[in-house]
């Protein structure tokens, strides 16, 4: 059973029968669980929390806390003491310790009870529709933590890039602008293509302005051109 982000780890938990995600019990114990998962040799995998309690005038400091997932069973098991850590820093150094294992998934970013990364489901399509990526015969854990590295640089270039549209359509682009637009085109055509993939770039920032053609022809846009390259703040 395969867990490649945090809502890997979520999903697999609440398939098990397991409360210990429920969005009421985060919101009670002020709970934030971290994206960056460290994966054991025993095939379960470690990962970080903090909570803070509150209780009348009371408010305790937000302290951090190294679990394990077990993917068998669904449960969850305390590697460190509840709340052992005073930083997320000394949380993370330990987890990394507890598996001797360096992470992958995501930048250790705390999430809420949403647990969603636009990054991390859109390396997931990556991986899953790139035949280049498929064939390499990396290790399955390496090539996601390639993917997530290009989603998160594609990501940023198609902000970019949406963002001169949108000059582009308010004023007109200045000779740098229109310079930085051909620098952007050029770095996600190099970027993209050892993956097999290729760019569709579009003027028009009422839509995606960034989309990629793969090579399971997999599209995701009403056009069915390809698969459109997400903006954070966009859906």
């Amino acid at each position: 059973m395969q867990i490649e982000t945090m809502q890997d780890l979520v999903r697999v938990s609440q398939e098990k029968g397991s409360h210990f995600f429920d969005r009421d019990a985060m919101r009670c114990f002020q709970s934030r669980v971290s994206d960056r998962l460290y994966p054991a040799a025993d095939g379960t995998v470690v990962f970080v929390t903090s909570e803070r309690f509150e209780s009348g005038k009371r408010r305790d400091p937000r302290r951090w806390s190294v679990r394990r997932f077990d993917p068998v069973t669904g449960t969850v098991a305390e590697v460190s003491a509840f709340q052992a850590f005073k930083s997320a820093h000394a949380a993370h150094k330990g987890a990394a310790e507890a598996v001797g294992h360096v992470p992958w998934g995501g930048g250790g970013r705390e999430l809420g009870p949403e647990l969603t990364t636009a990054s991390e489901e859109f390396a997931r399509t990556l991986r899953r529709e790139c035949a280049a990526v498929a064939e390499t015969g990396e290790h399955p854990d390496a090539i996601f933590g390639y993917l997530l590295i290009l989603a998160r640089r594609l990501m940023r270039y198609a902000a970019t890039y949406h963002r001169l549209q949108e000059i582009d359509c308010n004023r007109g682009l200045t000779d740098a602008e229109r310079a930085k637009e051909g620098r952007v085109e050029a770095a996600v055509t190099k970027l993209v293509a050892p993956y097999g993939m290729t760019p569709i770039f579009s003027g028009d920032p009422r839509g995606c302005c960034l989309k990629l053609t793969l090579p399971s022809g997999y599209t995701d846009d009403m056009a069915h051109e390809g698969l459109c390259v997400p903006i954070r703040g966009r859906s």
